[in-house]
């Protein structure tokens, strides 16, 4: 385990004397952010590949929702669950098969609700029945999906660019039943269709760099593998000396030469042709990685 306190110190035996006091806390954080946002664009992109698993509700129905033509407005006897509205549910609604709505807000008492801007209801006013579909899902922290499978019936599924995906559910009627399809947009995994009994996702994704608050815990674990701590050190040291310049204890030649010395010995950063995990499609060959981590070292503008 790899703390944030132990970057920390590390930062300041390598920082110039005028910059090692408390008040250089600061920097020493753009250093260590600006190194493992590096580290994570040019690292294989297997090595920040996690697996985990997600429960999908089954549908949920009402039978007694009333509906005002050119309205947003909604109104149960029944009412609505705030996990429609926070787990951003979509709603089939009774006479369009072939499109979505979403709640917008709930009202207080939950009999009312109304729906997202621009989903006026234009059919004609009444009662009807909805149909609330567990068909999105929040990932935090995560830069690409690769795969996802229903774990109960082994079916991997097929997962579509997101100007595709909404196409298959427009052409597509709404129904119900194993996923088959799933896209990857504004940090939400979308599937379709939704299922009507409870179903397991496994999702394989690739994790996404998040910066490293200024004022965070010296106890708090960074995400970073022990193992490849000398690699981390040696981009911080490249960071550390391209923005002390003259001042800095270490040349930026030789910080690189370390750097490069350490990607070498390291096997996750080593040069090799990259597989994707579940599909097997060669990808192009790596670039040497201290090339281009030299060729882009970003300065933090903090």
């Amino acid at each position: 385990m790899i703390t944030l306190g132990q970057l920390r110190t590390f930062c300041r035996e390598v920082a110039s004397t005028d910059n090692s006091d408390t008040t250089a806390n600061r920097e020493f954080m753009g250093w260590i952010n600006s190194a493992l946002d590096r580290l994570y664009k040019v690292g294989g992109w297997d090595r920040t590949l996690t697996e985990r698993k997600i429960t999908v509700f089954p549908e949920e129905t009402r039978d007694d929702v009333v509906v005002t033509q050119g309205s947003l407005n909604l109104s149960s006897v029944t009412g609505f669950l705030a996990k429609w509205l926070t787990g951003r549910w979509e709603l089939a609604i009774e006479g369009y098969g072939r499109s979505t709505f979403e709640l917008g807000t709930i009202g207080t008492p939950a009999t009312t609700a109304t729906l997202r801007e621009g989903d006026e209801w234009v059919g004609s006013s009444g009662t009807v029945d909805v149909r609330f579909l567990n068909s999105r899902f929040a990932l935090p922290k995560v830069k690409n999906v690769h795969r996802v499978e229903v774990v109960e019936v082994g079916l991997p599924v097929e997962s579509l660019p997101p100007e595709e995906f909404d196409r298959r559910k427009q052409t597509e009627p709404i129904s119900s039943g194993d996923p088959r399809y799933c896209t990857w947009r504004r940090g939400f995994l979308e599937i379709w269709p939704a299922p009507t009994t409870y179903r397991k996702l496994s999702i394989t994704y690739q994790r996404e760099f998040t910066r490293i608050a200024d004022d965070a815990d010296d106890d708090d674990e960074v995400d970073w593998d022990e193992e490849e701590r000398d690699v981390l050190e040696k981009a911080i040291l490249v960071q550390a000396a391209l923005t002390q310049g003259e001042n800095s204890p270490i040349s930026y030649s030789m910080a690189t030469r370390e750097f490069e010395t350490a990607l070498k010995s390291s096997k996750s950063f080593s040069q090799r042709p990259e597989m994707t995990g579940a599909m097997g499609d060669k990808r192009p060959p790596s670039m040497l990685r201290s090339n281009i981590w030299l060729r882009n070292v970003e300065v933090d503008p903090s």
